[in-house]
Protein backbone atom coordinates (compact mmCIF):
# COMPACT_ATOMS: atom_id res chain seq x y z
CA UNK A 1 0.00 0.00 0.00
CA UNK A 2 1.35 3.82 -0.83
CA UNK A 3 0.40 6.37 1.74
CA UNK A 4 0.51 9.85 -0.33
CA UNK A 5 0.38 13.13 1.58
CA UNK A 6 -1.62 15.69 -0.27
CA UNK A 7 0.89 18.89 0.31
CA UNK A 8 3.87 16.66 -1.27
CA UNK A 9 2.36 13.88 -3.20
CA UNK A 10 5.75 13.11 -4.59
CA UNK A 11 7.12 12.00 -1.47
CA UNK A 12 4.88 8.95 -0.81
CA UNK A 13 5.36 6.17 1.21
CA UNK A 14 4.86 2.49 0.88
CA UNK A 15 4.16 -0.04 3.45
CA UNK A 16 3.21 -3.59 4.04
CA UNK A 17 -0.47 -3.90 4.94
CA UNK A 18 -0.57 -7.12 6.99
CA UNK A 19 -2.67 -9.97 5.49
CA UNK A 20 -3.47 -8.41 2.04
CA UNK A 21 -3.00 -10.70 -0.99
CA UNK A 22 -3.90 -9.23 -3.98
CA UNK A 23 -5.93 -5.54 -3.01
CA UNK A 24 -8.52 -5.13 -6.11
CA UNK A 25 -10.28 -1.77 -3.90
CA UNK A 26 -9.91 0.61 -1.24
CA UNK A 27 -11.90 2.47 0.86
CA UNK A 28 -11.72 5.04 4.09
CA UNK A 29 -14.16 3.52 6.73
CA UNK A 30 -16.17 5.72 9.43
CA UNK A 31 -14.56 3.46 11.73
CA UNK A 32 -11.12 5.26 11.14
CA UNK A 33 -9.65 2.72 9.38
CA UNK A 34 -9.19 1.14 5.53
CA UNK A 35 -10.88 -1.36 3.94
CA UNK A 36 -9.21 -3.11 1.44
CA UNK A 37 -11.40 -5.71 -1.33
CA UNK A 38 -8.42 -8.28 -1.58
CA UNK A 39 -9.46 -10.30 -4.45
CA UNK A 40 -6.78 -12.39 -4.36
CA UNK A 41 -7.17 -13.50 -0.82
CA UNK A 42 -10.55 -13.95 -0.67
CA UNK A 43 -11.16 -11.68 1.77
CA UNK A 44 -11.78 -7.56 2.80
CA UNK A 45 -8.95 -6.81 5.67
CA UNK A 46 -9.50 -3.57 7.91
CA UNK A 47 -6.00 -1.75 7.49
CA UNK A 48 -5.04 0.36 10.33
CA UNK A 49 -3.00 3.63 9.01
CA UNK A 50 0.34 1.57 10.58
CA UNK A 51 -0.58 -1.41 8.47
CA UNK A 52 -2.19 -4.13 10.55
CA UNK A 53 -4.29 -6.11 8.78
CA UNK A 54 -7.68 -8.01 10.14
CA UNK A 55 -8.93 -10.41 7.45
CA UNK A 56 -12.82 -11.16 7.27
CA UNK A 57 -13.41 -14.52 4.67
CA UNK A 58 -15.43 -14.04 2.08
CA UNK A 59 -14.38 -16.64 -0.38
CA UNK A 60 -14.82 -16.10 -4.40
CA UNK A 61 -13.38 -12.66 -4.87
CA UNK A 62 -14.33 -9.87 -4.01
CA UNK A 63 -13.74 -6.71 -5.88
CA UNK A 64 -15.48 -3.59 -4.76
CA UNK A 65 -15.88 -1.78 -0.72
CA UNK A 66 -17.80 1.01 -0.01
CA UNK A 67 -17.93 2.70 3.40
CA UNK A 68 -20.99 3.25 5.70
CA UNK A 69 -22.23 4.54 8.94
CA UNK A 70 -21.64 3.68 12.21
CA UNK A 71 -18.07 1.65 10.92
CA UNK A 72 -19.69 -0.99 8.60
CA UNK A 73 -19.20 -1.17 5.30
CA UNK A 74 -20.46 -3.46 2.02
CA UNK A 75 -18.29 -5.20 -0.49
CA UNK A 76 -19.60 -6.90 -3.91
CA UNK A 77 -18.10 -10.63 -4.59
CA UNK A 78 -18.98 -11.92 -7.92
CA UNK A 79 -16.47 -14.57 -7.46
CA UNK A 80 -18.46 -16.63 -5.22
CA UNK A 81 -21.13 -19.27 -6.34
CA UNK A 82 -23.61 -18.21 -6.16
CA UNK A 83 -22.33 -14.64 -6.54
CA UNK A 84 -23.22 -12.30 -3.33
CA UNK A 85 -22.78 -8.76 -1.97
CA UNK A 86 -22.24 -8.24 1.98
CA UNK A 87 -22.14 -6.24 4.60
CA UNK A 88 -19.22 -5.97 7.41
CA UNK A 89 -19.18 -4.70 10.93
CA UNK A 90 -18.11 -7.40 13.37
CA UNK A 91 -18.75 -10.27 11.46
CA UNK A 92 -19.60 -10.81 7.55
CA UNK A 93 -23.21 -11.20 6.51
CA UNK A 94 -23.99 -11.77 2.64
CA UNK A 95 -26.98 -11.52 0.74
CA UNK A 96 -27.10 -13.79 -2.66
CA UNK A 97 -27.58 -12.16 -6.36
CA UNK A 98 -26.86 -14.96 -8.25
CA UNK A 99 -25.82 -14.46 -11.90
CA UNK A 100 -25.89 -10.79 -11.45
CA UNK A 101 -22.33 -9.95 -11.79
CA UNK A 102 -22.20 -7.56 -8.62
CA UNK A 103 -18.84 -5.22 -9.32
CA UNK A 104 -18.92 -1.30 -8.33
CA UNK A 105 -20.28 -0.53 -5.00
CA UNK A 106 -21.31 3.04 -3.26
CA UNK A 107 -22.90 4.11 -0.38
CA UNK A 108 -25.58 6.29 -1.29
CA UNK A 109 -27.45 9.72 0.17
CA UNK A 110 -30.14 7.44 1.48
CA UNK A 111 -28.28 5.37 3.81
CA UNK A 112 -27.76 2.45 1.89
CA UNK A 113 -25.14 0.24 -0.36
CA UNK A 114 -25.57 0.20 -4.84
CA UNK A 115 -23.92 -2.03 -6.56
CA UNK A 116 -23.50 -1.86 -10.04
CA UNK A 117 -24.24 -5.48 -11.29
CA UNK A 118 -23.00 -6.09 -14.79
CA UNK A 119 -24.73 -9.25 -15.97
CA UNK A 120 -28.53 -8.59 -14.75
CA UNK A 121 -28.33 -5.13 -15.72
CA UNK A 122 -29.49 -3.47 -12.73
CA UNK A 123 -28.69 -2.12 -9.35
CA UNK A 124 -28.83 -3.82 -6.30
CA UNK A 125 -29.72 -1.53 -3.25
CA UNK A 126 -28.51 -3.24 0.19
CA UNK A 127 -29.71 -1.63 3.30
CA UNK A 128 -27.56 -1.29 6.51
CA UNK A 129 -29.75 -3.95 8.12
CA UNK A 130 -29.42 -6.38 5.01
CA UNK A 131 -32.93 -5.72 2.75
CA UNK A 132 -32.29 -5.96 -0.53
CA UNK A 133 -33.99 -5.02 -4.03
CA UNK A 134 -32.93 -3.95 -7.47
CA UNK A 135 -33.78 -1.42 -9.91
CA UNK A 136 -33.73 -1.85 -13.52
CA UNK A 137 -31.73 -0.38 -16.48
CA UNK A 138 -31.75 -0.77 -19.81
CA UNK A 139 -31.04 -3.95 -21.72
CA UNK A 140 -27.76 -5.04 -21.99
CA UNK A 141 -26.30 -1.45 -20.80
CA UNK A 142 -23.52 -3.39 -18.37
CA UNK A 143 -23.47 -1.54 -15.32
CA UNK A 144 -20.19 -1.75 -14.22
CA UNK A 145 -18.77 1.34 -11.53
CA UNK A 146 -21.20 3.10 -9.60
CA UNK A 147 -20.24 6.20 -7.47
CA UNK A 148 -22.42 8.89 -5.46
CA UNK A 149 -22.88 11.67 -6.93
CA UNK A 150 -24.48 15.48 -5.60
CA UNK A 151 -28.40 16.14 -4.69
CA UNK A 152 -29.22 12.78 -4.37
CA UNK A 153 -27.70 11.50 -7.24
CA UNK A 154 -25.88 7.97 -8.53
CA UNK A 155 -23.41 7.97 -11.49
CA UNK A 156 -23.16 4.68 -13.28
CA UNK A 157 -20.61 3.43 -16.25
CA UNK A 158 -22.61 1.32 -18.71
CA UNK A 159 -19.55 -0.42 -19.88
CA UNK A 160 -21.61 -2.07 -23.23
CA UNK A 161 -23.04 0.99 -24.66
CA UNK A 162 -20.49 3.21 -23.38
CA UNK A 163 -22.34 5.73 -21.69
CA UNK A 164 -22.73 6.87 -18.28
CA UNK A 165 -25.86 7.42 -16.31
CA UNK A 166 -26.96 9.89 -13.52
CA UNK A 167 -29.98 8.14 -11.30
CA UNK A 168 -31.79 10.52 -9.30
CA UNK A 169 -34.20 10.98 -6.73
CA UNK A 170 -31.68 8.78 -4.31
CA UNK A 171 -33.94 9.41 -1.15
CA UNK A 172 -36.05 6.29 -0.63
CA UNK A 173 -35.82 2.40 -1.76
CA UNK A 174 -36.84 0.98 -4.87
CA UNK A 175 -39.48 -2.17 -3.77
CA UNK A 176 -40.32 -0.65 -0.99
CA UNK A 177 -36.55 -1.38 1.20
CA UNK A 178 -36.18 0.11 4.32
CA UNK A 179 -33.61 2.93 4.98
CA UNK A 180 -31.35 3.49 7.65
CA UNK A 181 -32.99 5.38 10.49
CA UNK A 182 -31.15 8.91 11.37
CA UNK A 183 -30.37 9.97 15.07
CA UNK A 184 -30.14 13.66 16.61
CA UNK A 185 -28.24 15.04 19.65
CA UNK A 186 -28.25 18.22 21.35
CA UNK A 187 -24.60 19.16 21.50
CA UNK A 188 -24.99 22.72 23.12
CA UNK A 189 -27.89 24.32 24.56
CA UNK A 190 -28.87 27.51 26.84
CA UNK A 191 -29.68 27.30 30.63
CA UNK A 192 -32.71 26.07 31.86
CA UNK A 193 -33.54 29.49 33.29
CA UNK A 194 -31.63 32.43 32.12
CA UNK A 195 -33.02 36.47 33.65
CA UNK A 196 -31.85 39.37 30.88
CA UNK A 197 -31.94 42.79 31.28
CA UNK A 198 -32.97 43.51 27.29
CA UNK A 199 -35.81 42.60 25.21
CA UNK A 200 -34.62 39.72 23.62
CA UNK A 201 -31.95 36.90 24.29
CA UNK A 202 -29.97 35.56 21.70
CA UNK A 203 -30.28 31.96 22.35
CA UNK A 204 -28.16 29.42 20.36
CA UNK A 205 -28.35 25.60 19.71
CA UNK A 206 -26.02 23.02 18.35
CA UNK A 207 -26.83 20.02 17.45
CA UNK A 208 -25.22 16.66 15.49
CA UNK A 209 -26.94 13.80 13.70
CA UNK A 210 -26.30 10.75 11.21
CA UNK A 211 -23.64 10.85 9.04
CA UNK A 212 -25.19 12.75 5.44
CA UNK A 213 -28.34 13.72 7.33
CA UNK A 214 -29.90 17.35 6.89
CA UNK A 215 -31.66 18.90 10.19
CA UNK A 216 -35.07 20.38 11.05
CA UNK A 217 -35.71 22.64 13.58
CA UNK A 218 -39.01 24.25 15.48
CA UNK A 219 -39.83 26.41 18.83
CA UNK A 220 -43.06 25.89 20.42
CA UNK A 221 -44.71 23.34 18.48
CA UNK A 222 -44.28 25.61 15.14
CA UNK A 223 -44.08 23.97 11.75
CA UNK A 224 -40.94 22.33 10.90
CA UNK A 225 -38.21 24.10 9.26
CA UNK A 226 -35.06 23.17 7.63
CA UNK A 227 -32.48 24.36 9.51
CA UNK A 228 -27.91 24.37 10.17
CA UNK A 229 -26.07 23.92 13.34
CA UNK A 230 -25.88 26.14 14.99
CA UNK A 231 -29.00 27.64 15.12
CA UNK A 232 -29.58 30.69 16.81
CA UNK A 233 -32.88 33.21 18.01
CA UNK A 234 -33.32 36.17 19.84
CA UNK A 235 -35.86 35.56 22.04
CA UNK A 236 -38.31 37.21 24.11
CA UNK A 237 -38.78 36.54 27.81
CA UNK A 238 -41.05 32.99 28.00
CA UNK A 239 -41.25 29.30 28.28
CA UNK A 240 -40.23 27.65 24.90
CA UNK A 241 -39.67 24.02 23.78
CA UNK A 242 -36.97 23.70 20.89
CA UNK A 243 -36.89 20.77 19.17
CA UNK A 244 -34.37 19.32 15.93
CA UNK A 245 -34.53 15.94 14.07
CA UNK A 246 -32.02 14.90 11.53
CA UNK A 247 -33.53 13.79 7.88
CA UNK A 248 -31.88 10.96 6.10
CA UNK A 249 -33.37 10.83 2.18
CA UNK A 250 -37.36 10.93 3.20
CA UNK A 251 -36.66 9.05 6.61
CA UNK A 252 -36.97 11.61 9.61
CA UNK A 253 -36.26 10.92 13.44
CA UNK A 254 -39.07 9.79 15.11
CA UNK A 255 -37.54 10.68 18.44
CA UNK A 256 -36.46 14.18 18.16
CA UNK A 257 -33.88 16.14 20.24
CA UNK A 258 -35.98 18.24 22.54
CA UNK A 259 -35.44 20.82 24.85
CA UNK A 260 -37.71 22.89 27.22
CA UNK A 261 -36.20 26.37 28.60
CA UNK A 262 -37.46 29.54 30.24
CA UNK A 263 -36.09 33.00 29.64
CA UNK A 264 -37.10 35.90 31.74
CA UNK A 265 -36.33 39.82 33.01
Amino acid sequence: MIKIPPAAPATFTSFAATGVVGARWITSGTDGNLWVADFGGQQIVRVTTSGAGTPFVTGGGPQGVAAGQSGQVAFSDPGTNPQTVGRITTAVATTATPMADPFGVAFGSDGAYWFAQFAANNLGRLTADGQYSTLPLSAGSGPRQISAGPNNTLWVTLDNVNKVARISGVTAAPGGGTTTTPTTTLTKKPKKKRTIDTKRAKTRFRFAGTTGATFQCRLNMRAWKTCKSPKTYRLKPGKYRFAVRAVLGQVKDASPAKYRFRIRR
